[in-house]
């Protein structure tokens, strides 16, 4: 019998202390369907890091530090998490990254929809991020409020846009193809973007923004106009269709 999932867990945590110096781990959030485990913990000079544990889903830890790198690189770091640690290989293929204080865009507009100065912060830093994934012809796939989080700042003008989230992210130039598992489980992909892509498994980040852009304000076409004619500009020029 191999061992229980806490005598994992804590053989994981011995391993981030020994390996990483990362100390204080402890849960975070439930596991998903797909057995990502996900943390926090405390690693030299940072207050706080999120680790997310690979599940079901292999090389997803290799592939969501490749996106992140490459990403960083772009000159506009801040939009993107900063990786603290990162393995790739069993028995503990993991990644850990900033803990981002903050809150998910969607909990962030309840409290500040009506100050126009937000809004417009937040609306040039999401075409700012997805001028950086034209740029480098990556498609993240899954933009949705809950993998836009805004960081905690006191100067409402100064506040930030952080997209999370790369592990089914692709590139189209040079190509960067499925990962093997998801590649044979539709379902994932059935899934992954819902609500904010063209049709099932049609993938355009500039519509997934734009969808955003009229839930954070749905008279941003008026109000907004450079704004809206830059997404419109957009949709369709990087996108990505499975085929079954």
């Amino acid at each position: 019998m191999g061992p229980t999932a806490s005598a994992a867990t804590r053989d994981f945590f011995r391993y981030l202390e020994r390996k990483y110096r990362i100390v204080e781990a402890k849960p975070f959030a439930p596991p998903n369907k797909l057995d990502f485990q996900y943390f926090t913990g405390e690693a030299p000079g940072e207050k706080k890091v999120f680790i997310k544990l690979e599940g079901k889903v292999e090389h997803a830890s290799a592939r969501e530090a490749f996106f992140i790198n490459l990403l960083r690189k772009s000159g506009q770091a801040g939009f993107f998490p900063r990786i603290i640690a990162c393995r790739t290989k069993p028995p503990f293929p993991f990644i850990a990254t900033e803990f981002i204080e903050g809150q998910t865009l969607e909990k962030f507009l309840c409290q500040n929809r009506r100050n126009p100065k937000i809004l417009r912060s937040l609306l040039e830093q999401m075409c700012s991020i997805l001028e950086i994934l034209h740029g480098a012809k990556v498609v993240h796939r899954d933009v949705r409020p809950p993998n836009l989080i805004v960081r905690a700042k006191k100067d409402p003008p100064h506040l930030r846009i952080v997209l999370i989230d790369f592990a089914y992210a692709l590139r189209l130039k040079p190509p960067l193809a499925e990962l093997p598992f998801v590649a044979v489980n539709i379902a994932i992909l059935k899934k992954l973007g819902t609500g904010y892509k063209p049709r099932e498994l049609l993938w355009d980040d500039a519509f997934a923004f734009a969808k955003i852009a009229a839930e954070v304000d749905p008279g941003y076409k008026e109000k907004f106009p450079e704004i809206h004619s830059f997404l419109s500009a957009k949709a369709g020029k990087l996108t990505y269709a499975f085929k079954v």
